[in-house]
């Protein structure tokens, strides 16, 4: 289409008169100002955020809102980069100039509008002092990736055993394939990773042991240990307890009753002790108090 066709469409065939005020308002509900009106409020918003955020110039502003707009122009008359067998609508200039015309009124309006805004030097700043604080979010975040990554490995490896005929699995019911996970991941790879595993990478976060400038594979050892083999021995072990609960020996009775209580008394202070961190919102668990390690946030952002 011919630049200038919605101009000339607007004055031809919308009720507006330029010397009679009354025609205003009938003349803008109609679709052929409705229409151009709303292509330069689509990218209004682009203009602003480009001046304000990435402190782009008028010629980069220009540029970044034409070509923008020429995306979404070649995107219909392609069919969607020919999935479909035509233009699901016909390429307009005019939408074109409207489009990069909007970008540009809102480069010129950035800086009325974001007058009370804190600037980008003030944007950083917060964004570098929330991605500093290790929060338990990006903490939990990482556990399920890692754990959806184990997951992921050991199926893949049991199918391979399997396909090429090797008469092991890795099962994680048991503890020898709980046992393999946990070291394997947990302990060995965090200590060649530095510290990190693919799920704390993943949202930049390492463990550091205090004094040291890498942790070591006794602390990591230490560290998951308490958190991942000693819980599962103990509830192993409980589950055996009913054997020696029912038998006819008193002895081993009071034994198995004995340490029934003792492994109950542990998963109680265990549970507890990550609920009050959790709730008091402290920084440190008790089983990296005593592998003497912490997580530390390893994400960078540039105060321009």
């Amino acid at each position: 289409m011919v630049l200038g066709t919605s101009l000339n469409d607007f004055l031809s065939e919308t009720v507006f008169c330029w010397n009679d005020p009354s025609t205003f308002i009938p003349a803008m509900k109609q679709s052929v100002f409705l229409e151009p009106a709303f292509n330069l409020l689509l990218f209004f918003p682009l203009g602003i955020y480009l001046r304000y955020y990435f402190k782009f110039d008028w010629k980069k502003t220009l540029i970044s809102a034409f070509l923008g707009s020429l995306f979404f122009e070649l995107t219909q008359l392609t069919g969607l980069y020919f999935i479909y067998p035509r233009p699901y609508r016909l390429f307009d200039v005019n939408d074109l100039f409207h489009n990069t015309l909007g970008g540009m009124i809102g480069y010129w309006s950035a800086p009325l509008l974001t007058l009370f805004l804190p600037t980008r030097e003030e944007l950083d700043e917060l964004s570098y002092e929330k991605g500093s604080e290790v929060t338990l979010v990006r903490r939990l975040v990482a556990f399920l990736i890692d754990w959806l990554i184990i997951g992921l490995v050991t199926f893949a490896m049991n199918v391979t055993t399997r396909l090429v005929s090797i008469p092991y699995e890795i099962n994680s019911e048991t503890f020898v394939g709980y046992f393999t996970q946990v070291v394997g991941y947990w302990v060995i790879l965090n200590y060649f990773m530095k510290g990190q595993t693919f799920g704390k990478r993943a949202v930049k976060i390492q463990i550091v042991q205090t004094g040291k400038k890498n942790v070591s594979l006794v602390a990591l050892g230490i560290r998951y240990g308490l958190f991942y083999l000693l819980p599962n021995i103990f509830g192993r072990g409980m589950g055996q307890l009913a054997t020696g609960l029912n038998s006819s020996n008193h002895h081993i009775q009071q034994m198995a009753l004995l340490l029934f209580f003792l492994i109950s008394g542990y998963f109680l202070v265990f549970f507890l002790s990550l609920l009050t961190t959790i709730i008091l919102r402290k920084k440190v668990f008790f089983y990296e108090k005593a592998s003497h390690t912490h997580v530390e946030s390893r994400m960078h952002v540039e105060i321009s």
